[in-house]
């Protein structure tokens, strides 16, 4: 066992500029003497020597060090070409910092700065013949027209690969004589109207507590008409893991509770509204039943419905997909309704374009919006075709 120092022995002691390597490598104190105390007490006195400091630098020779300082120095005295008329030019002073690394990387950054590296040029790459093989759709936004690598500037159409397409008429293209408004439902494009600024959802009459039951049950009549026995069943399941918990959750609401959670609803809603009017992508908002409230105009376009058609009745974002598409939508809510808080949800489905036969892939990212009861209150979903390669 080691003997415990005094202290005045410790505050006498001075740490010596380089150790043996006895010392060095068993940590013991030593001193300049050579042979030192500990190797002489313990009969060492004829291997005591020096130990070997290792370099400082992470690479094992300085070639690389050298090169770079050597390089910077040379960039520095050479004139550059091309920078003769420019007014500045990075050549800072010659720097010696105690790291031999910190050294090498401000030689290399100053080589970087210094190098007049090939600007691209138009024929770098030839994008007029690169179209003839490179899909693309552009959007014009101002126009509202569609200019694409496909005939007749379509879109291309996934119908054939796939086999789970809805028998049912598509009902969600129809544009209704007068939007849709009742005792319990007021179209999203009404209340659009009359809601322009913060103070107005306020101040309107049209907003009040929504019936989430209600648009639940046009939902199952919908689904009722539209899928088979057994693809009923599934998604059955997938709801049951989320319906009986947002009845739960706002069983004990008041009426003021849940007009607060509308206002704050419209409130989310509008904002959101201003975000995807800035974005050039294709983007859809609904509630957590499924009906769409907001679009932009490039998602109209893209897929062929008018604003009006969307926004003037009450049309789910499942009537906007194939039968495979809405079944794993409603799997992937049940798994994300009450897991994440900051849900975002990467997929792919299949939207079904206002022409009959026609779909479209899409990638999407689906971004969940909760409510002050940590209740899914709205879904942004952004929709990116998936486009063939032309041949």
């Amino acid at each position: 066992m080691t003997k415990r120092l005094p202290l005045e022995v410790k505050l006498s002691r001075k740490a010596t500029r380089v150790a043996c390597e006895f010392c060095h490598r068993k940590h013991l104190q030593c001193n300049d003497a050579r042979p030192c105390a500990n190797c002489t007490k313990r009969g060492l006195a004829d291997s005591c020597r020096d130990s070997v400091r290792k370099k400082k630098s992470v690479y094992r020779d300085g070639s690389r060090t050298q090169s770079s300082r050597q390089s910077s120095v040379a960039s520095q005295d050479a004139p550059l070409e091309g920078f003769d008329s420019l007014p500045f030019v990075f050549a800072p002073d010659p720097r010696n910092f105690e790291s031999t690394m910190a050294n090498d990387e401000y030689a290399q950054l100053t080589d970087l700065l210094n190098t007049n590296p090939p600007s691209p040029t138009d024929d770098f790459v030839d994008f007029e013949e690169d179209k003839e093989f490179r899909p693309f759709i552009e959007i014009n936004i101002e126009t509202l027209t569609m200019r694409s690598s496909y005939p007749n500037n379509e879109t291309p159409n996934s119908y054939v690969y796939n086999e789970w397409h809805s028998a049912m008429p598509n009902l969600a293209r129809e544009v209704p004589a007068v939007p849709e408004q009742d005792e319990f439902y007021v179209a999203p494009i009404l209340v659009r109207q009359h809601v322009k600024h913060p103070d107005d959802i306020y101040l309107t009459q049209l907003i009040k507590p929504y019936r989430y039951p209600r648009a639940y049950h046009a939902l199952i009549s919908y689904l009722k008409q539209r899928f088979s026995k057994g693809q009923l069943i599934e998604i059955a399941k997938c709801m049951a893991k989320y319906r009986p918990s947002f009845i739960s959750a706002t069983k004990s609401l008041h009426e003021n509770d849940l007009l607060f959670t509308e206002h704050s609803f419209q409130r989310s809603l509008l904002e959101y509204e201003h975000l995807i009017a800035l974005s050039p992508s294709p983007i859809a908002i609904w509630r957590r039943t499924g009906e769409i409230v907001a679009l932009t105009d490039t998602f109209a376009v893209m897929t062929g419905y008018s604003r009006k058609a969307l926004l003037s009745k009450r049309t789910f974002i499942v009537e906007l997909m194939d039968d495979e598409s809405t079944i794993k939508y409603f799997r992937s809510f049940s798994e994300l309704a009450f897991g994440d808080l900051n849900a975002t949800y990467l997929t792919d489905c299949n939207l079904r374009k206002a022409e009959d036969r026609n779909y479209l892939r899409c990638c999407c990212i689906w971004t969940i919006k909760r409510d002050v009861f940590d209740i899914p209150m709205l879904i942004v979903g952004q929709f990116l075709p998936v486009l063939d390669r032309v041949s």
